[in-house]
């Protein structure tokens, strides 16, 4: 079945109705826990009370390996990390996107530990580095392929990551992985059904990366809140094909009771 070329415009369409910007972050600003509304602590789980149940057996001990151990690894924190470095930021980019040794580097001879609808590899990162020691500030992008940071902009502010994330901790800590899809890559394949499969992909590249950084000691937070038209031009994103989807905070690694 040949794709529909016409589904990239009206996916594009879809996902800007969601577009944030520098006054609605000000709304959403971060309020205390002490000051979250009730609803906020509700959650209803789906159920059905009058169909039949079956309770499982409790859990074995957990998969031997890794596995376990980088999961109760990842956890989320909003405290802003002063500095971080490059060669912290380098692993975190490299087991992120490769499974292979990093002496195997040749295209074609890894694959991305994160799967991809057809191998289409939708996702581009990002690093935006303000405080990375043994990187200049600025704004980077990441070469899977040859495991390489290409300048895009010589400096970050403070002030510029407030305007695009808000007045929060974020634009005070050392850097921020943004990962963008490019529709056109799994739309000349799926039509329209491929922006879903990049936002599969692009959460299962998401949970890797903080994956990776909770085994590497690192801390990170998920954020889907920022001014989407000022971070797309920050990453020079190719106009009507390439949108940013998500961005991750490198952050402190801080235990789960003392997390902010």
């Amino acid at each position: 079945m040949l794709a529909d070329k016409g589904a990239v415009a009206s996916a594009l369409d879809f996902h800007r109705t969601t577009y944030a910007d520098a006054a609605m972050l000000s709304d959403w600003a971060m309020l205390s826990v002490d000051d979250w509304p009730d609803e906020w602590f509700v959650y209803n789980e789906k159920c059905f009370p009058r169909l039949e149940r079956i309770q499982l057996q409790e859990p074995e001990a957990a998969p031997a390996g890794l596995g376990h151990q980088w999961l109760a690894g990842r956890r989320s924190s909003r405290a802003a990390l002063e500095e971080t470095s490059l060669t912290e930021l380098s692993n975190v980019l490299w087991y992120t996107t490769h499974s292979e040794p990093t002496e195997d580097r040749a295209p074609g001879s890894w694959h991305r530990p994160y799967p991809s609808a057809g191998g289409r590899l939708g996702c581009e990162f990002y690093v935006i580095a303000q405080n990375v020691t043994g990187l200049p500030s600025g704004v980077y992008s990441y070469g899977v392929a040859g495991h390489e940071l290409t300048r895009l902009r010589s400096r970050v502010t403070e002030p510029m990551l407030r305007f695009i994330f808000g007045d929060g901790w974020v634009a005070r800590t050392s850097a921020v992985i943004a990962v963008t899809l490019s529709t056109d890559r799994l739309e000349t394949k799926y039509g329209g059904r491929g922006y879903r499969y990049g936002l599969i992909e692009t959460g299962a590249a998401t949970q890797t990366l903080c994956l990776v950084a909770g085994a590497l000691s690192i801390g990170t937070c998920v954020l889907g809140g920022f001014a989407d038209i000022p971070l797309g031009q920050l990453l020079f994103c190719t106009p009507n094909s390439e949108v940013p989807v998500v961005t991750i905070a490198i952050s402190q690694n801080l235990p789960i009771t003392a997390r902010p």
